[in-house]
């Protein structure tokens, strides 16, 4: 964390399912953006990683030879400057776009800190993957809710006598 704090810009590329984005992480203080209200600043990197989630780093998923710089880059400080995104061209057609179209997703670098708190209020705790996993577990409790529904109707026309008044004896 030392030697990333005495750094004072770093270069990264970021390989994500739908883009590639390259952008360099600065000290807030050596941007001299003054804004005219004063209060516009831009979010930190451990904003975007942590409070936001909109870079969900997993080191036990994927391989990770310097654990420290990880660790350091999504704790650290330093703003998104410089940034340029590209679609990728090796992803399938679900998560592809049209030639020529700008990457999907935001500009990171355009985060400001009044979008973190906002989001903030709103946002989970929980990993992206287990909230994923999580509205898969709901939605199939639910089909199952609408398929017992369905088969208590179907059960109940079915108990209708000649006459066609229900009678539950003859189930």
């Amino acid at each position: 964390e030392e030697r990333l704090a005495v750094t004072p810009e770093v270069r990264l590329q970021v390989v994500t399912a739908t883009s590639t984005r390259w952008f360099s992480l600065v000290n807030p203080l050596e941007l001299g953006i003054d804004d005219e209200d004063g209060d516009a600043e831009k979010a930190s990197f451990a904003d975007i990683c942590g409070q936001l989630r909109l870079l969900d780093i997993d080191e036990e998923v994927g391989m990770c030879h310097e654990q420290a710089i990880v660790t350091a880059l999504k704790n650290s400080n330093k703003v998104l400057v410089d940034e340029r995104a590209e679609p990728r061209d090796d992803v399938g057609s679900a998560l592809s776009v049209q030639p020529g179209s700008p990457a999907p997703g935001i500009m990171l670098s355009e985060v400001m800190k009044d979008d973190v708190i906002k989001a903030a209020k709103v946002a989970s705790n929980e990993g992206v993957a287990e909230a994923i996993e999580t509205m898969g577990w709901r939605a199939s409790r639910g089909g199952l809710s609408v398929l017992i529904a369905g088969f208590l109707c179907v059960a109940g026309e079915r108990s209708r006598d000649t006459d066609g008044v229900p009678r539950w004896n003859n189930l």
